[in-house]
């Protein structure tokens, strides 16, 4: 990676975490940034994104080119990687295929930029221990948290027994096994917005 490039991740990276948004794009030349997102223009997010952009361009004269992935980010990161056209930096979640990444060597760990760039103090410690890797790594950039809501009909639950709401795993699995036995249906249901995420920026290991 050029030495103009390196800069520019930082820049982007620290100004991005800064302002609590977004940025993406992809690299054709050393004054070009490559940036890949999962999150998409026309939403929220995307509009804090596309903002944040145009910020940092205007700020350190780098040029960010946006491709935005989607949900399928992963396998074009991947695919990428594997032709050597990965980007510089992505955006994404800390789930299934890139919780090995840095371990791949696919990226780098942001624990030493964190503190480098005096981010480490300025990031919940909650967030960076839940991108932590098994070695204590933290693998990317957490800008963003999220608790999934829980909905609930207590009026069933009390049809099978149960008087208060499971408060861990195995309660759960017990409760809805009660509710199986006393015949009342059960039903679950999940989502993934572009408002409902946790996102990372994460340098790609190309020298």
């Amino acid at each position: 990676m050029k030495a103009f490039r390196v800069t520019a991740v930082i820049a982007v990276s620290a100004a991005a975490i800064a302002l609590t948004g977004c940025s993406a794009g992809s690299s054709e030349d050393a004054n070009t940034l490559t940036v890949l997102t999962s999150i998409q223009s026309g939403t929220p997010t995307g509009d804090v994104q596309d903002k944040i952009v145009a910020e940092v361009e205007k700020a350190t004269g780098a040029n960010i080119k946006l491709v935005q992935a989607g949900e399928t980010l992963p396998d074009v990161y991947e695919t990428s990687v594997a032709g050597g056209k990965e980007a510089d930096v992505a955006i994404t979640n800390l789930a299934e295929k890139s919780n090995d990444w840095v371990k791949n060597g696919v990226a780098v760990p942001a624990s030493n930029y964190l503190d480098a760039w005096g981010l480490t103090a300025k990031i919940t410690p909650d967030a960076l221990d839940a991108w932590k890797d098994s070695d204590g790594k933290v693998q990317g950039f957490p800008y963003n948290g999220f608790v999934w809501p829980v909905w609930y009909n207590m009026a069933l639950l009390n049809q099978a027994g149960i008087t208060t709401v499971p408060t861990s795993t195995d309660e759960l699995i017990s409760d809805a096994q009660k509710l199986n036995d006393a015949g009342i249906p059960r039903s679950s249901s999940a989502a993934t917005t572009g408002q409902a995420r946790s996102c990372s920026y994460r340098s790609h290991s190309r020298t």
